[in-house]
């Protein structure tokens, strides 16, 4: 009967023991999770501060690097439609600029806001928020400030937003950027939900979570998760899931042993399960124990408690014989302190097994118990220190490894983590969102099965392996749209005692590329600008002599004129025969090549000229769509005889807004633009093969204070190499003597210096090309 009390107590002293682990797991999951939550404003405002100061770098470098000669409007421009481009966060994040009166400046979400007083405008709570940004900014120079406002995609304006604001004091701008908390809660809960599902201890040992309605948000087997375990689960065990979800709900905690299926076995087997309600997110958080492994764990504790305790009793037992041949020479007394010391040492072994007593030292008399009892307590001492020690370290290692990945999380490029055999041991959330392949998915395979890297590149990743220092490659890609983008991948040497390897940052470089190339492209045409205007001048006083003295001569030998007869005569000779010698030698012949070549290096001259400086012009009020459509006309008349191509023959698709308003423009020049790029491609259209009829699509729009005027043929296209150096000047794909190279040069300038607007081309090889001119309605 006392052996099963005995056995009685053990089982409620290990039940009491996984109790309190359970509560130990669920309270520290729950500490995780609040310690996420309480995260979610500082990451947020750690995101947008970052974008902002990222925004007002960009703005200041762009104007640092052109302040000195280009004016202040196109600068102003730049910086706008540079960040216009820029978003983060699936689009919810993007950049709005104000000036210090409350203006709109910018705004990337809601652009028709930009232009527009926006003081007055109040918050769900009433609160005049730009007045406050402004007050800040005025203030404090940057700052943070909370409010609640519209989502993109999503209804209301209820959405608490945190924006981080800093004055761009070059424009008197100030550059802002906000960020939902309701999209970091989100992320955080899915971070949550990954960190939990991972950290499952074996098959039998994990947590996991369920929504008040029973859908199962985190556990190991796939028969569960993301499925509601209510209804998809048999009647009679969906019911009880029913009745411990609202019973959690209900006491906020819960106990509760049933029966379920074993993981490692796959047999029912009886369970105790933890289950708490967190009210914040509405999860039910449950873990447990099967407590078959706790009879098992009894079991064998007993079996080895009772081993020892035989052991340490026939130990006892021998040195108790030898006390007691000793005790009867020192009598009774003695004897009597031996059967204490001995019923001492008995209790502790009997209780060692199973909990942390230690024996109590001064109930012991002899020296030799006495260390042996200094001994036993010390065992006890480095047990629950190692055990301490355990615990802390792992819970040490948990924290570092989470650090670790919301910092590599962070990171706006993208990380990848390779061991010596090129197999992924990290991948971050960056290279997640950029391949749509998970972390769990990517870890552990070949880094070459998931991600194109050219022989060339591998190499580099090679050479870092055996060199043990960092290589940087640039590559571009290709996208489905055939567009370019261009990349650096850096690979940095990773040596630890443990793990040899290599970390690969990739970097998406093609708006720092692109940019490049428009600074490169401006500062070839200032150059040559420059140049070009040299050679006119010193071309034009030679040309003019010869034009000049061609027309003398033409004069002073096939003329009648009264001087030339008069020294014909004065030398004895007939000036009718002057001018038949000269007609049968071909001199008029000769004469008009040498005006029409002259004439032909005048126009050469003057395109140069036009080139190098605009002539002053007067801006007027004109309807675009009345000028290209002139142009179109003079373009009619045009006639190509060696391909037979007539431009009245190509189909034209005019797609003009009704409500377009007058532009403030030199007509003009204008003209010269729009008949330089539909003749050239007229002329490409005309080189095609007859496989489509050839058209010219025209789009006429206004995009607030811009005309945008769009010029589309569907001819063979421009290859890259081509379109880069489109606008060169003297640079030309055309025969000789069939173009100048400067017509598209000329027509560069004319857009971008003469009417501050810009010009661009886009090009698919074999489906044609597009010219997008925009420039200022009304000009400052």
């Amino acid at each position: 009967h006392k052996q099963k009390e005995k056995l009685v107590k053990i089982r409620e002293h290990y039940m009491d023991i996984y109790k309190t682990r359970l509560q130990d797991d669920i309270s520290n999951t729950v500490n995780f999770i609040n310690y996420k939550k309480s995260s979610a404003d500082e990451r947020v405002k750690a995101i947008i501060e970052e974008k902002v100061r990222n925004a007002h770098s960009l703005a200041a470098h762009i104007y640092n690097t052109d302040k000195h000669r280009l004016p202040e409007a196109i600068l102003r421009s730049r910086i706008i439609e540079t960040l216009r481009t820029v978003k983060w966060d699936d689009g919810n994040g993007y950049y709005f600029i104000l000036d210090q009166n409350g203006v709109m400046v910018l705004h990337a979400d809601t652009p028709e806001l930009e232009g527009q007083d926006m003081t007055g405008t109040k918050d769900v709570d009433g609160q005049f928020m730009i007045r406050d940004i402004l007050s800040l900014a005025r203030d404090k120079g940057s700052g943070f400030y909370r409010y609640l406002w519209s989502k993109p995609g999503s209804k209301g304006t209820g959405h608490v937003k945190i924006t981080y604001v800093k004055n761009f004091e070059t424009f008197n701008w100030i550059i802002c950027a906000g960020f939902y908390v309701k999209d970091m809660e989100k992320k955080i809960k899915d971070e949550i939900l990954d960190q939990i599902s991972q950290s499952a201890a074996d098959k039998d040992r994990y947590t996991f979570i369920l929504g008040k309605d029973g859908f199962c948000l985190s556990h190991p087997s796939a028969r569960y998760l993301k499925k509601n375990v209510i209804q998809t689960t048999p009647p009679d065990i969906g019911k009880l899931y029913k009745e411990l979800i609202d019973l959690s709900i209900k006491n906020g905690m819960n106990y509760v042993e049933y029966p379920v299926e074993k993981p490692s076995t796959g047999l029912i087997a009886p369970k105790l399960t933890y289950m708490v309600f967190l009210r914040d997110f509405e999860w039910i958080i449950g873990t447990g124990v099967y407590l078959d492994d706790i009879e098992q764990i009894i079991e064998t504790e007993k079996e080895s408690f009772n081993n020892e305790l035989r052991r340490n009793i026939l130990i006892i037992s021998w040195f108790s014989f030898l006390l007691i041949i000793l005790s009867l020479t020192l009598g009774f007394v003695i004897t009597n302190r031996l059967y204490q010391g001995m019923n001492l040492f008995t209790d502790f072994f009997k209780k060692a097994a199973t909990s942390d007593i230690k024996i109590n030292e001064t109930r012991l008399i002899f020296n030799e118990f006495k260390l042996l009892g200094r001994l036993a307590n010390q065992m006890v001492e480095d047990r629950v220190s190692k055990e301490e020690a355990l615990r802390r370290a792992m819970l040490e290692t948990v924290n570092i490894q989470n650090m670790l990945k919301n910092i590599t999380d962070s990171m706006p490029s993208a990380l990848i983590a390779i061991d010596q055999n090129m197999k992924i041991i990290q991948w971050n959330k960056k290279i997640e969102k950029t391949t749509g392949i998970t972390a769990r998915v990517a870890e552990g395979r070949l880094l070459t099965d998931l991600l194109p890297f050219t022989p060339k590149e591998t190499e580099v990743i090679e050479k870092t392996f055996r060199d043990g220092i960092p290589y940087t490659q640039a590559r571009v890609l290709e996208t489905k749209e055939k567009e370019k983008r261009y990349e650096d991948i850096t690979v940095y040497p990773l040596v630890t005692h443990r793990v040899k390897g290599a970390v690969i940052r990739i970097d998406d470089t093609t708006e720092k590329v692109r940019i490049e190339e428009m600074m490169i492209q401006s500062e070839k045409m200032m150059s040559v600008g420059g140049l070009a205007a040299g050679m006119a001048h010193e071309i034009n006083n030679p040309l003019s002599g010869i034009i000049g003295n061609a027309d003398v001569l033409r004069n002073r030998v096939l003329s009648d004129l009264s001087a030339n007869m008069t020294a014909a005569e004065e030398i004895g000779v007939d000036f009718a025969q002057i001018k038949k010698y000269a007609e049968k030698r071909g001199l008029p012949t000769i004469l008009e090549n040498i005006r029409q070549a002259a004439n032909r290096a005048a126009v050469i001259v003057s395109d140069m000229l036009s080139f190098s400086r605009m002539s002053s012009s007067s801006f007027s009020s004109f309807n675009i769509a009345e000028l290209l459509d002139k142009t179109i006309e003079l373009a009619s008349t045009g006639y190509d005889l060696k391909k037979k191509f007539d431009f009245k023959t190509i189909k034209l698709t005019r797609l003009y807004d009704a409500d377009m308003p007058p532009v403030m423009c030199d007509g003009r020049k204008l003209q010269q633009v729009f008949l330089n790029i539909l003749s050239n491609g007229a002329q490409a259209m005309g080189e095609t093969e007859a496989l489509r009829v050839p058209e010219f699509t025209l789009k006429i729009s206004c995009d607030r204070a811009r005309a945008i005027i769009h010029i589309e043929d569907n001819g063979p296209g421009i290859p890259e190499s081509i379109r880069k150096r489109i606008f060169e000047p003297f640079f030309t794909t055309k025969g000789v003597g069939v173009g100048t190279g400067l017509g598209l040069s000329v027509s560069y300038f004319i857009i971008t210096n003469h009417h501050k607007g810009t010009l661009e081309v886009e090009s698919k090889p074999g489906k044609g090309t597009a010219f997008i001119i925009r420039i200022p309605v009304n000009p400052a």
